[in-house]
């Protein structure tokens, strides 16, 4: 009996711990997306693939492909865009000089 207990208390504390690694971030529909922000989207990248958008932090997050490459773009609600981060991965060679 004391060990159904602890296997019980060991999972509900699994689930407890699983549960708080939750992500921050908001997925959103690309319809609940500013017009503004998807036009400023469009225009720096055209060759965009697999777009996700979230909302992080008060920006809308672009998620996406390009070359072959994770990129995410941050965008204000009016369309501004604030930075892009570029997942290089261990290719060192493409960062600039």
């Amino acid at each position: 009996m004391k060990k159904f207990f602890y296997y019980l208390s060991m999972s509900l504390a699994g689930m407890l711990f699983l549960n708080s690694c939750d992500n921050d971030d908001d997925d959103i529909r690309l319809s609940n997306v500013p017009q503004a922000v998807v036009k400023t989207f469009d225009i720096m990248y055209p060759d965009a693939n697999g777009v996700e958008w979230e909302k992080n932090r008060g920006y809308y997050v672009a998620d996406f492909w390009r070359a072959g490459t994770a990129i995410e773009a941050w965008f204000e609600t009016k369309g501004e865009w604030r930075m892009t981060e570029i997942d290089l991965g261990r290719n060192l060679a493409a960062l600039p000089e």
